[in-house]
């Protein structure tokens, strides 16, 4: 994991303005500041923004006063780029978290979700990606203020999971779980199938016994089927007799129907006559009115006549009424609407000069804006040549402050070795006539030329820190310039986007006035229509006279008709009152032609009458012999109800045997199938047991005490040599350190542990509280810090960076340069290291520094320096 950005807000003693940390600023740097001044909580929003978890509860780490505190950490693992976002919200009565969780996905060019629908679950997915946990994290890259001895003071148990954790053991004992799990699970399977086996014997056991009865059925089936064969063939001749009989009764019964309708229709016959002779009588009373009906028939002719002629006036006097209705309508509807038009275009007119006398004022301004136009677009113009610098200033400006980096590095490297030569002068002229090394004699003379070795190399370091110096100085002069420059840049780049909005409102407004021009030629020409509308419409109301004359004719012509409604109307009362004689004329001849066809009729009905009581009297004998046949049909049913009742109980006994030997051939079936069922079973057994064996044997080989110890006897022996590494040189081989994975118990027994063994200058084993404050802090610095190297070095660890927030107070000034040659050392093997200080000895020995301060109202601010 290598951090890329952090964003923090309100947190710890960090205001409300959101500040940002670039890592990619720097990969070697120190954090300094005052006491108290947000050192230590810059870095441990790092954990926090991560994990969820730091030194304070979550109430205290949201700033004091403030709502909601907020941070953000993008990152780098694996080729991927991550952001967390944590928010601090302060409710009533406690502080509430929300958790972000995204990963960039270039397709996009943004940053995809990964947040899950609870926060345990989202910490539990970072948590799955960045491989270690927090408490990995502090005893490893992280070392906490006030927390070097963590790693030492932890019980071997909390040491051992550590460290199994920082080599990714925990991957191998979830396999070994898995294995586990599997072997239980399959043995849990094949105890299964073995009481299966067991089940399956006992049910099968009954074959032998069911096969016997099954054939005994089968037996006792055949026979019953023969007696039912000799009751079908009885039962046969029975029906065969007995159909004779259903035959006759089917005769009867036809003859019995031919009968009842013989005498139906002899019935209806009879009515038919007796209700047309009735007919015929109503209609020779209904003959002797037609004298009468003539007589009015007369009456009827002379009234037609005389309507006729009020018809023809009627009509005449009706056509000119129409023509003069249709005339004064046309000549009304015509007024109307020519008035209207008139008052329309007028309107129009009023109209159309009000929206010219608008516009024509609009377009006095375009001369004005043109000219506005040509200025801004000239002033446009040099702007864009002045801020086409930007990029290129920009790019000088990177340019020097990596000089500006380089020249403060060789300057701190210089002064360093002019340091180191002033030491070993020092030591030179200390120093008795033996050398304390290798005890030859060191007379003054080759004291001096030592000496004097010491200072031509002292020069020459001098000399280059002042060329260095001189960069620096020249660098920061150019750094200075071109921050000013860009500045100056950056304002006209300011001045070109605001030239650029007031040129388009100018272009738009423009470009308004050009439709005004549009809509003012259009309106000139729709006032020349409505102009000529109006003389139109005045032309044609003068002309309306003529049509006025004509009416006015036309009622002079309705007058000399004289028609008179009130007579027409009454002459039309009188001739509805004879309307029924035709009908009723028509009705008398249609009788006359009625009463002959009836009294055909009757005399055809009479003859069919007597025909029938014929036919009827000849059925009854027929049926009375048919009756006499059927007297021995009641015995013969007798014995065919017999023969049937036998037959039912032979048949209900066949199904039941045959449903007995089903079931047993069905029970047989089932448990052949069991038995094939139970040697499949059988044949599983021997692969299962040994599958269970493997998954035993992966367990085994997968635990503790298998590929996971080989692996810590791998890194134990790394990690002794490279905390021995960093403790001879901070100690001046005083000091060394082992590490013991194995203890015996009392009972005689191996147990897993992780035991350091500290030996002093004596090659004596001491317990850790016996070596002084500074020594023990020597120690737990080698140790942590060789523990923080090798989990950056091992393949596929996913931290890249060491944060050391430690104070140093202890060490006297060989071993503050003990510690930074150090951590100078094991530099390169992290992304990012950060040393958190506040003494001056350690400030300058690194190219990078973070600068904190405290302001009383806004917080705690930063700034990266170099």
């Amino acid at each position: 994991m290598i951090p890329k950005k952090l964003r923090l807000k309100n947190f710890l003693s960090y205001g409300s303005d959101t500040q940002e940390l670039d890592f990619n600023l720097f990969q070697l740097a120190v954090l300094t500041g005052e006491n108290g001044a947000g050192k230590s909580s810059l870095i441990e929003a790092i954990p926090f923004c991560i994990w969820g978890e730091g030194r304070e509860s979550n109430r205290e780490l949201l700033r004091k006063g403030a709502q909601e505190a907020r941070l953000e950490l993008e990152f780098e693992l694996q080729n991927n780029i991550y952001l967390i976002t944590r928010i601090l919200t302060h409710g009533k009565s406690n502080v509430s978290q929300q958790l972000e969780f995204a990963i960039y996905d270039r397709s996009i060019d943004n940053f995809r979700t990964l947040t899950q629908a609870k926060l345990k679950d989202t910490e539990a997915e970072i948590q799955k990606r960045i491989g270690i946990s927090y408490e990995t994290f502090i005893n490893s890259a992280f070392f906490a203020q006030g927390k070097a001895d963590l790693f030492v003071k932890n019980g071997p148990t909390d040491r051992r999971r550590v460290l199994s954790e920082i080599l990714g053991l925990s991957h191998y004992e979830e396999l070994s779980q898995k294995a586990r799990d599997a072997a239980r699970n399959l043995q849990g399977k094949l105890d299964s199938t073995l009481t299966r086996i067991e089940l399956l014997k006992c049910d099968t056991a009954s074959l032998p016994q069911l096969r016997l009865d099954k054939e005994a059925k089968l037996a006792e089936e055949r026979a019953v089927e023969a007696e039912l064969a000799a009751l079908d063939a009885s039962l046969f001749a029975l029906d065969s007799d007995l159909q004779a009989f259903q035959q006759k009764e089917t005769e009867l019964a036809v003859l019995n129907a031919e009968l009842a309708s013989l005498t139906q229709r002899l019935e209806q016959e009879t009515h038919l006559v007796c209700q047309k002779e009735s007919e015929v009588s109503a209609i020779d009373l209904r003959l002797k009115t037609r004298d009468a009906l003539l007589l009015k028939q007369q009456q009827a002719e002379l009234l037609k006549k005389e309507l006729e002629s009020l018809d023809e006036r009627q009509s005449l006097a009706q056509s000119l009424k129409e023509q003069i209705s249709k005339l004064e309508n046309d000549y009304n509807a015509k007024r109307a609407k020519l008035e209207a038009e008139k008052k329309s275009a007028q309107g129009q007119l009023a109209q159309l000069n009000q929206m010219i006398t608008q516009r024509q004022a609009r377009l006095e301004r375009k001369a004005k804006l043109l000219q506005e136009h040509q200025h801004m677009q000239s002033k446009l113009d040099a702007l864009k040549k002045e801020s086409a610098r930007l990029p290129k200033v920009e790019s000088l400006l990177s340019a020097t402050r990596a000089k500006v980096s380089d020249s403060k590095s060789a300057i701190a490297s210089a002064q360093m070795q002019m340091d180191a030569i002033s030491e070993k002068g020092k030591m030179i002229k200390e120093i008795s006539d033996e050398c304390p090394l290798c005890k030859s004699p060191i007379d003054d003379a080759r004291k001096a030329h030592i000496v004097d070795t010491y200072r031509d190399e002292y020069r020459s370091y001098q000399a280059k820190k002042k060329h260095h110096e001189d960069e620096l100085q020249k660098f920061q002069q150019e750094l200075s310039q071109y921050e000013q420059e860009i500045a100056t840049l950056k304002q006209k780049e300011r001045e070109q986007n605001q030239y650029a909005i007031e040129l388009n409102k100018i272009t738009t407004e423009m470009a308004s006035l050009q439709e005004v021009e549009r809509e003012l030629k259009q309106i000139e020409s729709d006032k020349i229509v409505q102009e000529a509308k109006a003389k139109e419409a005045e032309l044609e109301l003068h002309s309306l006279a003529q049509s006025k004359l004509e009416i006015e004719k036309l009622q002079a012509e309705l007058s000399a008709i004289g028609y008179d409604a009130q007579l027409h109307q009454r002459k039309k009362s009188e001739l509805k009152s004879f309307d029924s004689i035709e009908r009723e004329l028509a009705a008398l001849e249609s009788d006359e032609k009625r009463r002959d066809a009836l009294l055909q009729e009757i005399s055809a009905h009479r003859k069919n009458c007597e025909s029938l009581d014929h036919q009827r009297t000849s059925k009854e004998e027929n049926i009375n012999a048919l009756r006499k046949a059927l007297m021995g049909k009641a015995e013969l049913e007798a014995r065919q109800r017999n023969a049937s009742n036998e037959k039912r109980e032979k048949t209900t006994r066949l199904r039941e045997v045959s449903s007995k030997r089903h079931a047993l051939e069905t029970t047989i079936t089932e448990k052949e199938e069991k038995e094939k069922t139970m040697q499949k079973l059988q044949q599983e057994i021997a692969p299962q047991q040994e599958t269970i064996e493997l998954y035993k044997i992966l367990a085994e080989a997968y635990s503790v005490r298998g590929v996971q110890q080989l692996l810590l006897e791998h890194a134990i022996p790394e990690l002794e040599r490279l905390a021995n590494e960093l403790l001879a040189q901070l100690t001046n081989n005083l000091f060394s350190l082992s590490f013991q994975t194995e203890r015996q118990t009392q009972k005689d027994t191996t147990q897993q542990t992780l035991d350091i063994i500290i030996s002093d200058a004596n090659a004596n084993t001491r317990p850790y509280e016996t070596f002084s404050g500074g020594e023990r802090f020597r120690i737990d610095f080698a140790l942590r810090l060789s523990l923080s190297k090798y989990l950056a070095t091992i393949s596929g660890t996913p931290i890249k960076m060491l944060v050391i927030d430690e104070g140093f107070g202890t060490q006297d000034q060989k071993g503050i340069e003990a510690m930074v040659d150090a951590m100078n050392q094991v530099s390169n093997d992290f992304e990012k290291l950060i040393l958190i200080t506040h003494l001056e000895k350690m400030k300058d020995a690194f190219p990078t520094q973070i600068v904190v301060s405290k302001d009383p109202l806004k917080g705690s601010r930063f700034e990266v320096i170099g």
